[in-house]
C-alpha cells in the first residue's frame, strides 16, 4: 500500500508541475511592454491582436486548470488511501 501511495504522490507532483508549466505559458503574451512612467503601451496595440492573445491565454489556462484538477484528485486519493 505504501508503494501505491508513493506512486500516486509522484503522479500528483508531476501533474502539478505540468499545470505550472501551462500557467507559465498562459502568462506569456505578445502584447507590448507598458511604460512604467506614462502607463501606456510602448508600441501600438490592436484590438484584434489583444483579443487573439486573450483567447490563446484562456485556452492555455483551461489546460492548466485541468492539470491542477488532476493533481488535486490524486492528492485526495493519496489522503484517502493513507487513512486506511
Amino acid at each position: 500500500m505504501k508503494n501505491a501511495i508513493a506512486a500516486i504522490n509522484v503522479l500528483g507532483a508531476v501533474a502539478a508541475l505540468i499545470a505550472a508549466w501551462w500557467w507559465f505559458r498562459a502568462s506569456r503574451t505578445n502584447l507590448p511592454k507598458i511604460d512604467m512612467v506614462t502607463l501606456k503601451p510602448a508600441a501600438p496595440v490592436g484590438m484584434l491582436e489583444m483579443a487573439n492573445d486573450m483567447v490563446v491565454a484562456a485556452r492555455l489556462n483551461r489546460i492548466a486548470a485541468s492539470w491542477s484538477g488532476v493533481a488535486a484528485i490524486l492528492g485526495a486519493i493519496s489522503i484517502a488511501l493513507s487513512s486506511f
